[in-house]
């Protein structure tokens, strides 16, 4: 299975929170690749520095990471959109990251799972 930390990610870093329109958020990234039309892909969605959230009772993990999903972004956004715009709204002038890669294998149906949880300890 591929490292996580060694994938090759498309990332799109710095947009504000009430940025939810996809044509703008490519603006915010350096390749000219658009994962947005990547059928299959594992994507992540984590506030920018220095904003983090405290889970758990005690708060006893803070994380910048909102969301991992995999799948296919373009059938995706459009739910992100929404909770992300009232995420905007709670913390002014927060800003967020889009991480999106396309990790590949064959016949393995646990593989993006795998990936999934490996990026909820990196991230």
């Amino acid at each position: 299975m591929e490292n996580v930390e060694q994938m090759v990610w498309w990332k799109a870093r710095e947009m504000p929170l009430l940025e939810t329109d996809w044509r703008n958020i490519k603006l915010y990234c350096e390749s000219v690749e658009n994962p947005f039309e990547w059928k299959r892909c594992v994507y992540v969605i984590r506030l920018a520095p220095p904003f983090c959230i405290a889970y758990g009772d005690q708060s006893e993990i803070e994380s910048p990471l909102i969301y991992v999903g995999s799948g296919s972004i373009s059938q995706r956004w459009s739910d992100h959109r929404e909770w992300l715009y009232e995420l905007g709204r709670k913390i002014p002038g927060g800003r967020y990251e889009v991480w999106v890669c396309q990790p590949r294998t064959q016949k393995n149906y646990s593989f993006y799972e795998q990936i999934e949880a490996d990026i909820i300890g990196i991230f």
